[in-house]
């Protein structure tokens, strides 16, 4: 029995790829369009077939870019499977809705559509918690207690070779 063209993993590391349907609204109306969409550590990419050689044009997307994944879509309604990701461009704070769902269509079975669909929501997710993460321990100082940030700071004016006598003018100008 031949496999399909897409490949699965839940290590973050290993690339995912494979078909998935996109929600494009276009000049002539709006509909599902059939993607190739490629998923590694740090990129989303959406291709036009499985040769990988001709990208969409907003591709790539970062992964820390990710906003939000909504589980069901706000743009089509009832549509089983369908998940909305709010990407945030970064130069300009744009957000962009892209609707997806599992691959209906020849090219992969519905059971491996729906796989692939899981694990790439499931990277989505993992990459917010990562920058939730990120955020957390680059405002940590912030919430931190005035003593134990003192006590931070004067290890690094020990580390810095500051004499002692000046270290109380030094915290108190920090």
């Amino acid at each position: 029995m031949k496999r399909s063209h897409s490949k699965y993993s839940s290590n973050s590391k290993i690339p995912l790829a494979g078909w998935i349907d996109r929600w494009s609204k276009g000049f002539l109306g709006s509909g599902w369009k059939k993607k190739y969409i490629a998923v590694d550590a740090e990129e989303i990419n959406f291709y036009k077939d499985s040769s990988m050689k001709q990208k969409d044009s907003d591709s790539p997307l970062f992964l820390k870019h990710i906003g939000l994944v909504q589980k069901e879509s706000s743009v089509v309604k009832n549509e089983t499977g369908a998940f909305d990701m709010i990407y945030m461009v970064p130069k300009t704070g744009e957000q962009i809705v892209f609707t997806l769902r599992p691959y209906d269509g020849k090219k992969m079975s519905s059971q491996d559509a729906t796989m692939l669909v899981d694990k790439i929501r499931a990277r989505f997710e993992k990459a917010i918690e990562d920058q939730v993460k990120q955020k957390q321990l680059e405002n940590a100082w912030t919430t931190m207690p005035e003593d134990q940030l003192n006590k931070m700071y004067t290890e690094v004016l020990k580390k810095q070779a500051i004499p002692e006598s000046a270290w109380p003018i030094a915290i108190q100008n920090s």
